[in-house]
């Protein structure tokens, strides 16, 4: 799935130090079209934490439901 989002080099680069955040927001999920589901995705490199002696680096991913602040967004909108 990484690969298919052009994903994998976003966390290659992170990895490698090349860059230091990504974040996607507003990811729709609309298994329900009456009221949608949406998170915000963000990968931040961990600078103060080393897995061991090998030098790389941590990588987080975290996931926000946006959900609320879309849809109120959209209300403003129309």
């Amino acid at each position: 799935m990484l690969n298919s989002l052009g994903l994998k080099e976003v966390f290659n680069k992170i990895r490698k130090k090349e860059d230091q955040t990504f974040t996607i927001k507003g990811i729709a999920r609309a298994c329900c079209p009456k009221r949608p589901e949406y998170i915000n995705l963000y990968v931040i490199a961990d600078e103060a934490q080393y897995i061991g002696n090998s030098g790389k680096q941590l990588v987080l991913v975290f996931f926000e439901d946006a959900s609320e602040q879309m849809i109120y967004s959209n209300c403003l909108g129309r």
